[in-house]
């Protein structure tokens, strides 16, 4: 199919469903949308669409109308095409959507009286969905006035002037207790320590105090804006997934929030407590009499390497590489090698362990010192003349 060709009955979507997978994806912070670019469109056996927002800690599907013309398999849908989406559909409420196969890429085709847009896909490996099912293991569940639900997260969500990364943001717990439905949040880390809002509900299940859980608090209000009903019934499963539904066709399901690895806001914070220097050559450490630079190798913004001279002027002869060679087995934090006339100790801290790294530089400055008149004997006992 040319990229020019009108769409051939296509499968109609509203506006506000579009708009609303945009809202979820809108909601993450930058380090937070790991490998994936978008939300992965798919279908369930009733042939309903499936969009889920799948990140390293939380994980989100929302059920919309039914079908998608051309649709194969699951595609991974930017958050461009969908705001874009969402602007097509506004004026007549709905808009055209197929998913087309461009000689071996996917494509997300728009169509609508007055515009329309086609998109190249992300080709990305499918991600477990979400169960959105009304199943028999929810153990407690709770329905509440749409207006009052929203109104609480966003009391709830409220904190600071500046945004929140998710390495430093508060876990949100949703319980349902006997008086109805709670929230608890905890922004001791940013000064305004712990709050628990409640409203009533009309609850069903077991509504003890144990029945909480940490779900992703900013999609849940993303969700309940886009729900036409005035009533929301929300239940907590075994899992600790929470199932919301407005009683009619409009559902979601949120995964139980995993804890993000904490980790240093920038190689900065994380060499603080080695006092670095910077330099044109990169971050300049001290240990004892051991100099260290942090840097990152040319092409590699995913990776930190640290190194430290230990000799010059060094000719690669074979004994001197035999040696080295030996020297390589018994470190632990680095290795040596030859960096061209120059004998280094060297290794790599990839951007995803930033928490080890001064550790790391630490470890290699001890290695460098014990080695360091073992390298300079082998060096002079090399030396031909």
């Amino acid at each position: 199919m040319e990229r020019d060709e009108l769409l051939d009955g296509p499968t109609v979507v509203r506006a506000i469903e579009l708009g609303t997978v945009a809202a979820l994806l809108e909601n993450l912070s930058i380090d937070e949308v790991g490998p994936m670019p978008g939300a992965q469109l798919s279908l369930d056996e009733q042939l309903r669409r499936h969009w889920t927002v799948a990140t390293s800690t939380s994980r989100t599907t929302y059920v919309g109308g039914g079908g998608a013309a051309g649709y194969v398999r699951p595609v991974w849908v930017p958050l461009r095409a969908l705001l874009w989406g969402a602007e097509l559909a506004r004026s007549g409420d709905a808009l055209g959507l197929r998913v087309q196969d461009l000689d071996g890429v996917p494509a997300f085709a728009l169509g609508a009286p007055h515009g329309s847009a086609l998109f190249d896909l992300p080709v990305r490996p499918a991600v477990e969905v979400v169960d959105t099912t009304r199943v028999a293991d929810a153990t407690s569940s709770a329905v509440v006035e749409r207006s009052d639900l929203i109104a609480v997260l966003r009391a709830a969500s409220r904190t600071t002037d500046h945004p929140v990364m998710v390495r430093d943001r508060a876990f949100f717990t949703v319980g349902i207790a006997t008086e109805g439905l709670s929230v608890s949040v905890d922004w001791s880390t940013h000064g305004t320590g712990r709050s628990t809002y409640r409203i009533r509900a009309e609850v069903a299940g077991s509504a003890n105090p144990a029945e909480r859980t940490c779900i992703e608090v900013m999609s849940l209000l993303a969700v309940a804006h886009a729900m036409d009903g005035p009533l929301i019934e929300l239940s907590i499963r075994a899992d600790g997934s929470v199932l919301a539904h407005d009683q009619s066709y409009m559902w979601a399901t949120f995964a139980p929030l995993r804890r993000p690895e904490p980790r240093p806001l920038s190689l900065e914070a994380a060499l603080a407590p080695l006092h670095p220097v910077m330099t044109p050559a990169g971050y300049l450490v001290r240990r004892g009499g051991t100099s260290l630079v942090i840097s990152a190798p040319i092409g590699r913004p995913d990776l930190w390497r640290i190194t430290t001279e230990l000799a010059r002027d060094v000719e690669p002869h074979a004994d001197v590489l035999t040696e080295v060679n030996q020297l390589n087995l018994g470190l632990g934090f680095g290795r040596v090698a030859l960096d061209g006339d120059v004998l280094v100790a060297v290794t790599e801290v990839r951007g995803d362990q930033l928490a080890t790294i001064a550790d790391t530089v630490v470890g290699l400055a001890g290695e460098a010192g014990q080695i360091g008149p073992l390298v300079a004997s082998l060096v002079a006992s090399a030396d031909p003349a």
